[in-house]
C-alpha cells in the first residue's frame, strides 16, 4: 500500500481526538483514546539493518471488570482497538488490531503500568528488506503512563511485533512508542 501523503492520517488522528471530548462525561472513566507514534530498529541474526516508524490512534474501553486491592492499587482490563501506519523509507502498510489490555493504577490513579497483545493486520507484510511472513502477526506490549488531570494521558510503551512462527523464523520487531491521549 502506497501513501501519497500523510494529510489524511493527520485528520483522521485529529478528529480522532474530537471525538474523544465529546464522549467525555460525568462519573467513571469509561477509556481513553490516544494518538502514538515511534521507531523501530529492526534485528536480524543480531545485525542491525533497518529503521521503522509507526503512527496510529489507538482506542481502549474500560471493561466492568476491574479490582481494588487493599493497598489501593487499581486493576483494570480493557479492549484496545489500534490502526494506524508501518513505514519503512520504501514501503507503507496499513497496521490495525485489536485485544486485550491489563493496567495497574496507583492509588490516586495518577500513574498505570499497562500489558496487553493484540493479534494484528499488515496491509503488506514484504518490505524493502524485510518479510514479516504474512499479514497476521501479535503485538504486545508494556508500557507506563501518567494521567496529569481529569482527561490527559500521556505514555511511553515498548512493543514486540512477530508472526510467533506462523509463517517464517522472523525474530519480529521491537518499537519504542510515545503517546499522548485523552481519556473519557
Amino acid at each position: 500500500m502506497k501513501v501519497r501523503g500523510i494529510w489524511p492520517y493527520v485528520l483522521f488522528c485529529v478528529a480522532a481526538c474530537f471525538l474523544a471530548t465529546a464522549l467525555n462525561a460525568q462519573g467513571a472513566e469509561k477509556g481513553f483514546l490516544v494518538l502514538r507514534g515511534g521507531s523501530s530498529d529492526h534485528f536480524n541474526n543480531t545485525q542491525l539493518y533497518d529503521r521503522y516508524h509507526q503512527a496510529e490512534a489507538a482506542l481502549t474501553w474500560w471493561l466492568p471488570w476491574q479490582h481494588r486491592f487493599s493497598s489501593g492499587i487499581l486493576f483494570k482490563s480493557g479492549l484496545d482497538v489500534h490502526a494506524g501506519l508501518l513505514t519503512d523509507h520504501d514501503t507503507s502498510s496499513f497496521v490495525g488490531g485489536m485485544g486485550p489490555r491489563l493496567a495497574f493504577f496507583t492509588p490516586k490513579e495518577v500513574f498505570s503500568l499497562d500489558v496487553g497483545i493484540s493479534p494484528t493486520i499488515l496491509s503488506d507484510h514484504a518490505f524493502s528488506e524485510d518479510d514479516f511472513g504474512g499479514p497476521l502477526q501479535f503485538n504486545s506490549f508494556i508500557g507506563v503512563a501518567w494521567h496529569p488531570g481529569t482527561w490527559l494521558r500521556l505514555g511511553f510503551r515498548f512493543q514486540h511485533m512477530s508472526n510467533g512462527g506462523i509463517y517464517s523464523q522472523n525474530p519480529g520487531m521491537q518499537i519504542y512508542v510515545a503517546e499522548v491521549g485523552f481519556r473519557f
